[in-house]
């Protein structure tokens, strides 16, 4: 087996992060527009609950991202795999995984040889094609949906 397919990480595009950061930056910029609102049109009520609305979408958003999709990753080395999953960790072996599941929107699942969930990827995720060559190269089925 080449090294490229023995040492690698599968983990969340950059892209998902700073689109959490832009979140926040756009939800700082109507707290911003919000007292500025407030002074230059004191009568428009309406005008500070929207901006005041919008902020906390944005908030909210681009806290769930960051802290949804920061911390998802997978690390092969050699026969071991090692993950980090929504604030679970662990690892196994790759003989330990019967077969990866591979959705029509290309996340794909992981189950043990007793049918266990070991962890889930979503498809926003860095070299999920070489995840696949992986386990074609270890013979792990993969089936898809």
């Amino acid at each position: 087996m080449d090294d490229t397919l023995s040492h690698f990480t599968v983990g969340t595009k950059p892209v998902i992060r700073y689109m959490g950061f832009a979140c926040l930056a756009a939800a700082a910029l109507c707290v911003v527009l919000y007292f500025w609102a407030a002074r230059m049109f004191p009568g428009e009520r309406w005008l500070e609950l929207l901006l005041a609305a919008l902020m906390t979408v944005l908030a909210v958003e681009g806290v769930s991202v960051l802290v949804l999709f920061q911390r998802n990753q997978l690390k092969v080395s050699g026969e071991h795999i090692f993950f980090v999953s929504n604030g679970r960790t662990g690892s196994f072996q790759v003989r330990d995984v019967a077969f990866v599941m591979c959705s029509p929107a290309q996340a794909r699942t992981l189950y043990g040889q007793n049918g266990q969930v070991l962890v889930r990827l979503t498809r926003n995720m860095d070299n999920l094609p070489l995840l696949d060559r992986y386990f074609q190269a270890y013979h792990v089925p993969i089936r898809n949906l």
